[in-house]
């Protein structure tokens, strides 16, 4: 069915603008709060994964190691934002948090003036609210990482693209493609933005084939030159012709390989999850198969057909792979990577209150998308969410990961808001009814369960605040963390097993013959099949009996 155009007419309660103004002001005192609450977090207070890969990046630009002496395996951008705010201001922990929330207001703000050129001053105001109040993008924000900065520039690159389709002027254009690089340079994926445009100005040039051709020319110039210091830095540095980084035909085997039975993160056998060693360990290998020396084009390149071609063997585990990614990108579970969203929610009454999750936006964004499939004017919002989502689908799902999506759906999800009211006022009751039915089937697609990654572990946060300790020579605090992650909502990891082996291991070097066989007592009932733990046990057992001590029954 072919959409009316969204009104513009404001709802009656207050302006547009006033309505916003307080939109934005009630989700900076939310993230003032989470900030607040994150600073006396002692899980908080340190930096993991690619926090700490950022920092040590950042750390050396602003020692004046501009360029990496390699090409970028990551995305460079938000590297260079914290050297310059170390520059400036000291590299201090809650400095990097700050800047979060000043980017994670001003993406509210950004979504309402996006909004107002997309789907109008009413519906706008809906849009900040959804972007707003949802609890998902407030969570990354505790955190010294790049999502903020990230969804920011998404918002950005919307709010520039749409008034570029109102006036159609070459600076405009210009301006939006600036956007729409930068965004890239922050989250490859964010590259979609650009075949959106293309495809919004096309079904919108109506004949005009020259001002839609010189709209798209200075669109893409901008986002060429944004993009122009990442490729000139990685061909300078080892001749590699890489727009943004060289981590995507890796990432793509990590979904698609060989080994990955359900389409989650998985890391070969000649990798280990961090950056550093994911960037050197499928150079070694890619250079240990071809039985040569690899440039990192080479290398992402290879890892793209060995991908491409693990797909053609198994289709149909492929197709599986697409479709639960598919389901994870936009469904209402945080798919952990570093950080458990659950395991902070519990922790910071602020997140607690936020009245929504990204399933809601999600819910509420594919029933707006399924009213504006037809329209000409919402063609950029629709393709980019297509694109965006087929991409992450294809490759590899976070929480974090799929976060941009929430700014078109955001949108989206405040057209079918606006449709509704605006039916109400009507009295279209068919209409209404069948847009509630759909928004219901919606909503038990995206909030249905998809394991196996549907269920919350806490592990890997109490794990690494373990690593944190112990690394610190304090071993107690560190004892006490690993045995949280043993026992409070563990899940079903594989590294769990591992952790009972380790730790009782460890017990038994330092001579605590009864702690290490209570553990893996407790490891060995939970997993009977593991030889590890009953080795260890066996052998605590003898020791025990050997010192005349009597084992535990």
């Amino acid at each position: 069915m072919e959409p009316s155009p969204p009104s513009a007419r404001p709802w009656p309660t207050a302006s547009p603008g006033t309505l916003a103004a307080a939109v934005v002001v009630a989700a900076a005192a939310v993230r003032l709060g989470a900030f607040v609450a994150g600073s006396g977090d002692p899980y908080v207070q340190f930096r993991q994964g690619d926090e700490a890969y950022y920092h040590a990046w950042a750390t050396a630009i602003a020692q004046g190691h501009w360029a990496r002496g390699a090409s970028f395996f990551t995305t460079p951008l938000y590297a260079y934002v914290l050297a310059l705010l170390y520059r400036i201001a000291g590299d201090g922990l809650a400095l990097a948090r700050s800047l979060n929330v000043l980017l994670g207001v001003g993406t509210v703000a950004l979504v309402f003036l996006a909004a107002r050129r997309w789907v109008g001053r009413g519906a706008a105001v809906a849009a900040a609210a959804l972007v707003g109040f949802c609890a998902a993008p407030v969570s990354y924000e505790l955190f010294a990482e790049k999502t903020s900065l990230v969804l920011f520039l998404t918002a950005l690159t919307f709010h520039q693209v749409g008034r570029a389709s109102e006036r159609g002027t070459p600076g405009r254009w210009l301006l939006a493609g600036l956007s729409g690089g930068a965004a890239s340079l922050a989250h490859t994926l964010l590259l979609v933005a650009a075949p959106a445009v293309w495809a919004h100005l096309a079904v919108n040039a109506r004949g005009a084939g020259r001002p839609a051709a010189r709209s798209a020319a200075f669109f893409t110039l901008g986002f060429a030159l944004a993009l122009a210091p990442a490729t000139a830095h990685n061909w300078l540095q080892d001749r590699s012709f890489l727009l943004v980084c060289s981590t995507g035909g890796n990432t793509f085997y990590m979904g698609n390989g060989e080994g990955n039975l359900t389409g989650a993160y998985t890391v070969p056998p000649f990798a280990v999850s961090n950056a550093v060693s994911e960037e050197r360990g499928f150079a070694a290998e890619a250079e240990r198969r071809t039985g040569r020396r690899l440039r990192p084009s080479e290398v992402s390149a290879f890892w793209l057909r060995e991908g491409l071609r693990d797909i053609a063997a198994q289709p149909a585990l492929a197709a599986r792979r697409f479709w639960r990614r598919f389901r994870w990108t936009v469904g209402a579970a945080e798919i952990t990577d570093t950080r458990t969203f659950e395991f902070y929610e519990e922790r910071h009454r602020p997140l607690r209150l936020l009245p929504w999750g990204f399933g809601l936006v999600s819910a509420l964004g594919l029933t707006g998308l399924a009213l504006a499939a037809g329209s000409r004017a919402l063609a950029f919002p629709v393709a980019f969410t297509a694109l965006f989502t087929a991409g992450t689908s294809a490759i590899l799902v976070y929480g974090r990961y799929r976060l941009p999506l929430i700014v078109p759906l955001s949108l989206l999800g405040a057209l079918a808001l606006a449709r509704a009211v605006e039916w109400a006022r009507r009295r279209r009751t068919g209409a209404l009814a069948a847009l509630g039915a759909l928004a219901a089937a919606l909503g038990w697609f995206v909030y249905a369960p998809v394991p196996p990654l549907d269920e919350v572990s806490f592990f890997i946060d109490y794990s690494n605040q373990g690593n944190r300790y112990w690394d610190r020579g304090e071993f107690e605090r560190a004892f006490a963390e690993y045995e949280k992650a043993l026992r409070v909502r563990p899940g079903d990891l594989p590294a769990v097993p591992r952790l009972y082996a380790r730790l009782g291991g460890i017990y038994a070097g330092r001579g605590e013959l009864r702690r290490s066989e209570a553990l893996l007592r407790e490891g060995a009932a939970r997993y009977p099949a593991d030889r590890e733990i009953g080795a260890l046990l066996q052998e605590v057992s003898r020791r025990l009996a050997g010192t005349g001590a009597s084992a535990s029954p």
